[in-house]
């Protein structure tokens, strides 16, 4: 699943590397979608290591029952640029992308690269996620940004939004995601006294300046789950903004120095989304799959012990591990303290975003 936006120049790369020798006529995709064959194989695009082990919980069992193949195929961190490149080919070859952030989500569907569901696939997804299905696909892993900080490192741990842009009182070191902008901007918002519930539309300058408090304390930006985790084990920062799986992992793996310290307020909700590609060659296939994943919380819950990202899903969060369900971000503890992303601000105001998150990165 997505974990690392393309909001640099990279995406353009990877649509000019994913299209090869594709004329740039930017035809529509058609001549992908040739038979909708009900029975498949079902191809889908996925970020490849644990996340496909995880979605092979159910499409193994999806399988079994329908008879229905499943093809995963890998393309960490480029499925939007090889989605867009395909339909610019007319060569649509996946289904289902497995998974997608939200914003990415909007910037397709506006580019008529996604399929919306059909009423009736809608109805009965929303009968068994309830709240927890878009236009083309249903939320599917979730993470939040939760503040972190090591308590064997600083006299007093941040818990707020406003105590951790205060390095004055909170003195230490800092770390922030380096491709994803969303949850410190909400953060840096909260900090100014935004209320959670009305936080869009942001002051994007305002919140900019904020973050400029920080600027000279964040001493590396992480680009990746794992150096999060080891930036924290080696002592080189005090205090972030880490994805909660990330810093249950650190939790759970304790080392000598490490007194990790975590607070959930201010935290941004991010669910991914399972979508279904406009064009795909088996599209009934394609919603069935979607409806086996919705009508299954049992293996939900199987899919968040491996990963640590949530469900959004109230049946697969009850046969949660108890031990994991208090750091997944549909925890109700959890869920009173997070922000509800406007992803539809956020696209809009995205150019805007970008330019002054990639200054802010890299004075």
């Amino acid at each position: 699943m997505s974990r690392s936006r393309s909001i640099l120049v990279i995406g353009a790369l990877l649509v000019a590397a994913a299209c090869g020798a594709c004329s740039g006529s930017g035809t529509a995709a058609s001549s992908g979608a040739s038979s909708d064959s009900p029975s498949g194989p079902l191809t889908i695009v996925g970020w490849g290591g644990i996340s496909d082990q995880a979605s092979e919980l159910f499409a193994k069992s999806f399988t079994e029952s329908t008879g229905i193949q499943v093809d995963f195929q890998d393309n960490p961190g480029g499925q939007v640029a090889a989605i867009e490149a395909q339909n610019a080919a007319g060569q649509i070859k996946w289904d289902v992308a497995d998974a997608i952030d939200q914003d990415q989500m909007l910037e397709l569907a506006q580019k008529g690269l996604l399929q919306r569901l059909p009423a009736s696939v809608t109805a009965k997804l929303q009968a068994l996620m309830p709240g927890s299905v878009e236009p083309w696909g249903i939320k599917y892993g979730t993470l939040s940004n939760v503040i972190a900080c090591n308590a064997d490192m600083v006299t007093h741990c941040p818990t707020t939004p406003a105590q951790f842009f205060n390095v004055k009182q909170f003195p230490g070191t800092r770390t922030l995601y380096s491709y994803d902008p969303l949850g410190a901007l909400t953060m840096a918002a909260l900090a100014n006294g935004a209320s959670p519930a009305h936080i869009f539309p942001i002051n994007i300058d305002q919140a900019f300046q904020t973050l400029d408090r920080i600027k000279p304390t964040v001493k590396v930006l992480y680009q990746s789950g794992g150096q999060s985790e080891q930036l924290f084990r080696t002592g080189e920062v005090s205090m972030g903004l880490l994805w909660n799986g990330r810093a249950y992992d650190l939790i759970r793996h304790p080392v000598a120095h490490l007194r990790l310290t975590t607070s959930w307020d201010g935290a941004t909700y991010e669910p991914s989304v399972e979508v279904v590609l406009k064009g795909a060659p088996h599209l009934q296939a394609a919603y069935k799959y979607l409806e086996w994943i919705a009508a299954h919380p049992d293996i939900a819950a199987k899919y968040s012990d491996l990963t640590t990202y949530g469900f959004a899903s109230a049946a697969a969060l009850a046969k949660v591990t108890p031990s994991l369900r208090k750091w997944l971000p549909e925890s109700p503890a959890n869920m009173a303290q997070e922000v509800t992303v406007d992803y539809s601000w956020y696209v809009a105001h995205l150019a805007e975003i970008t330019a002054k998150w990639n200054n802010f990165i890299s004075g």
